[in-house]
């Protein structure tokens, strides 16, 4: 179609129809947007990385170095309602780029803590590089909405949340490279710190100078009636057609359980297998292996899943296996605790790894199919922020559970939450709204009252909420 002029036309690679366009530069937006959010998750997993070392470096205890990781979640339940206002008031870009000064800023300021041996200070810098994660965790929604055509969002929303991973990956690897326990742990740990801090630096130019808020035309059907239609005034009429959505309110509970759940084992997963593994030497080798194929499994994941739904579009499916698929591996990997099977420990956790990361990402694009025409931002924005809740509730269970059990029996506990949420994603309907404002018949269908308007009807006048 798009050599029905006769004319090239620069910089588009697909026309779909007049009035939307897919833009070949919508690769290099994703490549910014996947730098930002990897270089945020660097700095969110690098105290952990070398939790040792940084204990020893200030004369703190461990308990106090898991806080500093800790705190990202707490920020981003706290600060994501803001983003969410400022992404709609404001565009992607003025988000980003926020998003990237604060990190710059904090990353600066941790390099001042190291300098002056100072944890407070370190924590303030954290705080202020946590501020930037709801700039991106989640982000990519909008980011591949914004951007990519119908064909291709769920794949770039994958690409943006596999961008997450090699930056915790990264921060993994290169961290206990750099600070190693020593006589040259001082020297180590400035050093560390400040080329991360110029090396975030480079991140805001980027933003500021590369990244654009949004393409000309919109990328899709879908987007071009949305943009028709104008942007919804009143904010809070916005998360009351989410919250009065029952398909939504289910797809957010199995989401709360299994990011909940995904959250912890990412923190606990460690002690939990030096726990079962206390009498076996290869524990740390089991550690290691573990934590590598997390990286593998979390990057292929994603893009994968990415790629079978653009295809075939199977969100209610797609949900229901990567579900029950989370939840046998996460069943296999607690009895081969109990048998002390490290194989099988690896092997379960690079399968949990691979579906939780899947159903991220499905949920993330099967929220925005129930919610349409809402902004991507607005449901996995909420998706993120009561995961992460349930997250800092299940670390303090899970202490609470091994002080009276033990561990087998605290990790199948908490398997039982993923059988739950798999139990939950029975009984979403499969209301893909998104997709049917893509066919091609909806061309007389483009809405001539604005967002508010509709909204407005569905809050205020006792209509019915479309499921």
């Amino acid at each position: 179609m798009a050599d029905l002029d006769g004319k090239d036309r620069e910089q588009l690679h697909l026309l779909k129809a007049e009035g939307y366009e897919v833009y070949n530069k919508r690769w290099l937006m994703l490549g910014v947007f996947g730098t930002f959010a990897m270089s945020n998750y660097f700095l969110w997993a690098q105290y952990a990385a070398i939790s040792d070392s940084v204990a020893e470096y200030y004369d703190v205890s461990l308990n106090t170095v898991d806080w500093l990781s800790i705190v990202n979640l707490i920020t981003y339940v706290a600060a994501i309602l803001p983003v969410m206002w400022l992404t709609e008031r404001c565009n992607l870009k003025f988000v980003l780029v926020l998003g990237a000064f604060l990190q710059c800023v904090g990353a600066w300021i941790r390099y001042a803590g190291t300098v002056k041996y100072s944890i407070a200070v370190n924590f303030i810098g954290q705080i202020l590089c946590a501020l930037g994660q709801p700039c991106c965790f989640g982000m990519s929604s909008q980011m591949a909405g914004t951007w990519f055509g119908i064909s291709e969002v769920s794949l770039a929303n994958g690409i943006g949340f596999a961008a997450v991973e090699i930056g915790v990956g990264l921060s993994i690897v290169i961290s206990p490279l750099v600070v190693q326990n020593g006589p040259e742990l001082d020297s180590q740990m400035k050093s560390l710190f400040l080329y991360t801090a110029i090396g975030i630096t480079l991140i805001l130019p980027l933003t500021i100078l590369v990244f654009e808020a949004s393409p000309p035309l919109p990328p899709s059907r879908p987007k071009m009636n949305v943009a028709a239609a104008g942007k919804q005034v009143q904010y809070y009429l916005s998360l009351k057609v989410l919250f009065q959505n029952r398909n939504f309110l289910v797809i957010l509970a199995a989401n709360s359980f299994n990011l909940g759940f995904l959250s912890l084992i990412a923190f606990k997963l460690n002690e939990t297998v030096l726990l079962a593994f206390s009498e076996d030497e290869s524990s740390t080798e089991i550690v290691q292996y573990v934590g590598m194929v997390k990286i593998i499994s979390c990057i292929f994941g994603p893009i994968t899943v990415g790629i079978w739904l653009d295809k075939y579009r199977s969100f209610r499916g797609t949900t229901i296996v990567t579900a029950i698929m989370a939840t046998i591996a996460i069943a296999c990997f607690t009895l081969s605790l109990y048998f002390t099977e490290g194989v099988i420990v690896i092997l379960s956790m690079a399968l949990y790894w691979f579906f939780a990361a899947c159903m991220i990402i499905v949920v993330f694009e099967y929220a925005v199919e129930l919610t349409y025409p809402e902004p991507e931002i607005m449901s996995s924005g909420i998706l993120n922020a009561t995961g992460y809740t349930v997250a800092c509730f299940m670390m303090l269970l899970y202490d609470v559970f091994l002080e009276s059990t033990n561990v087998y029996i605290t990790i199948a506990i908490f398997c039982c939450t993923l059988f739950i949420a798999f139990i939950l994603t029975l009984f979403i309907d499969p209301t893909y709204r998104r997709q049917d404002a893509d066919i091609d018949n909806f061309d007389d269908a483009i809405v001539s009252e604005s967002d508010t308007e509709i909204t407005n009807k569905q809050c205020g006048q006792g209509l019915p909420i479309v499921k």
